[in-house]
């Protein structure tokens, strides 16, 4: 499904440490491999791609970005930290001019992760000369975000190019300092070295001998956060099972909460909980998304059922998303038709507003807000005909229909409302207190806005978070082809970094101080996701400030989609 603008702003863009004289390479004189600008980060929609292009006439130097569309979206990034930008003003400009173009639409853009973009089009016609393009905000002192996102924005078909930008803050120029990519040194090798756990395989069927190895690193929190830079690494689902292995045999963990829709991964659940036997065709058909459609996550089910044959206190499979509303209300009409006549008025009034050729979505929103407040007060010993599990499920379900309609009015973010359901998980289902959630890197992240910001904020200490990484390989998304290409890493990639240790796959502990010396830079780290990434694939982060520890795979293969 195509998302909106506000949704793509969202996506994972991680701090960035800078300061005044920083090389922000403004006039995109440095890429890397296939073209791709250094600093800058760039998404979209359609059809569309980026390079750095050294053709044309550039604005200023030597070379300027390039980006070709048919009928596609842009959006080329760069972000700035809040500390250098609370309580100033902020002054951006740059030129564009565009060739064969058809409709095109060109902005400027400034986007708080937590609010809407501030817009400003191309003001003249596009033309094949160029363009300014400017745009200027003030941030209030009490800013509370992390950072402040800078765009530019192209919708449309045609062939633009970008170049000589300009920052200033308080009338002062920012980003202009010279490049200087340093390489790791040999101590830094060394720290790094010293400090790893190996992975020793990634086989299931390994003894976990190497995993206790992390017991003091991991804890017992009550959220562990297991990330993934991209959703179609067989490698990473791998060593996700070990560690689920690892986590429910020698911590005691009792949820695997998954990205994905909510009410579908009841099936799932009841499959694993339960002796029945079920099809993998029913299994696979409820997980939702394809890129879960996949041997590697059919093996973590089929362990967790396994699991629970012999098990004491057994393991549950839920899920955590919200942007499908049509399983909830099924659901509840099942329900009250079954149960509760009240129930059943209320889920027409909400049925009828959406049934609408032109639904009032903030109309159905009071009601389901209605409807869950309803279902709040359902009390077992007050109405025999529920049990204590039914109220469970209809308050989760009137819970995610409110959700869905909340996300289509922007009341609150898709990472706010997750956040939301995994402590709904945790308080309700989560027999012992403890679960374990798998899903993007850029949603476990504690950045500003994201999943784990809010998990992070509820719990404190007892939310912790291992983002996963990978050097070289392939990776499957959703696309024309069956796999894609791992972009090689490069001097000034945290990949490049973990990619001089020792061994090839290794856990590492981001807040040991030693370690932390190292992290605590901006770099490049990966970022894929479900969609191919044949442009960039490496987004400035601050390791240190997003993830406690991060497991590293010099290779990754693909998953294989059912």
């Amino acid at each position: 499904m195509k998302n909106s603008l506000i949704i793509l702003f969202l996506f994972a863009i991680s701090n960035l440490q800078l300061s005044a004289q920083e090389f922000l390479n403004l006039d995109f004189e440095h890429h890397v491999y296939k073209g791709q600008p250094r600093k800058w980060v760039i998404e979209g929609e359609g059809q569309y791609h980026g390079w750095v292009d050294s053709l044309g006439n550039p604005y200023s130097g030597k070379k300027s970005l390039a980006i070709r569309l048919k009928n596609g979206e842009a959006y080329v990034f760069l972000a700035l930290p809040a500390n250098i930008i609370k309580g100033k003003a902020i002054k951006v400009t740059g030129f564009v001019k565009a060739n064969q173009f058809d409709s095109l639409q060109i902005m400027l853009g400034f986007k708080d992760p937590q609010g809407r973009p501030k817009l400003v089009p191309l003001q003249d016609p596009v033309t094949n000369q160029w363009n300014k393009l400017e745009n200027q905000t003030s941030i209030a002192a009490e800013y509370n975000s992390d950072k402040l996102l800078i765009a530019l924005i192209v919708i449309g078909s045609g062939n633009i190019n970008f170049d000589g930008v300009s920052i200033e803050i308080n009338g002062t120029a920012i980003g202009d300092k010279g490049a200087h990519f340093p390489g790791p040194t040999e101590d830094e090798i060394n720290t790094l070295n010293r400090s790893l756990i190996p992975i020793k395989g990634l086989n299931a069927n390994s003894r976990l001998d190497d995993l206790k190895a992390l017991n003091k690193a991991v804890g017992n929190p009550k959220v562990i956060a297991l990330g993934e830079n991209s959703h179609g690494s067989s490698s990473i689902y791998k060593l996700k099972l070990r560690l689920v292995q690892y986590l429910v045999q020698e911590k005691g963990y009792s949820m695997f909460a998954l990205e994905s829709p909510s009410i579908e991964a009841d099936v799932i659940n009841k499959y694993v909980t339960t002796k029945e036997v079920g099809t993998i065709e029913n299994i696979l058909s409820n997980l939702v998304y394809p890129s879960w459609r996949t041997q590697d996550m059919i093996d973590i089910i089929e362990w967790i059922k396994h699991h629970n044959q012999t098990a004491k206190n057994k393991v549950q499979f839920r899920g955590f998303d919200m942007q499908d509303k049509t399983a909830a209300l099924n659901r509840l009409l099942v329900i009250a038709n079954e149960h509760d006549n009240e129930l059943v008025l209320k889920l027409d009034s909400i049925t009828s507003e959406l049934k609408r050729e032109q639904p009032d979505l903030a109309k159905a929103y009071n009601l389901a807000e209605s409807l869950q407040k309803y279902a709040d007060g359902l009390n077992a010993n007050a109405t025999p005909t529920y049990s204590k599990e039914l109220i469970l499920e209809v308050k989760r379900c009137a819970l995610i229909l409110k959700q869905n309609l909340g996300l289509s009015l922007h009341l609150k973010s898709r990472d706010e409302y997750m956040a939301e359901n995994i402590q709904w998980l945790l308080s309700n289902y989560c027999s012992n207190g403890h679960l374990i959630v798998s899903a993007d890197n850029s949603h476990i992240t504690r950045a500003t806005g994201k999943m784990g910001q809010f998990l992070k904020s509820a719990n404190g200490t007892e939310y912790l978070n291992i983002g996963f990484t990978f050097n070289t390989g392939s990776y499957a998304a959703y696309g024309d082809k069956k796999y894609y290409e791992v972009h090689p890493s490069y001097v000034g990639t945290y990949e490049y970094l973990f990619s001089k240790a020792k061994v090839d796959n290794f856990i590492l502990d981001l807040r040991q101080p030693s370690i932390k010396v190292i992290v605590s830079s901006s770099k490049g780290f990966r970022s894929i996701g479900s969609r191919p990434q044949e442009t960039t694939q490496f987004s400035e982060t601050m390791l240190s400030d997003n993830y406690d520890l991060i497991a590293y795979l010099e290779i990754s293969t693909h998953t294989e989609m059912k």
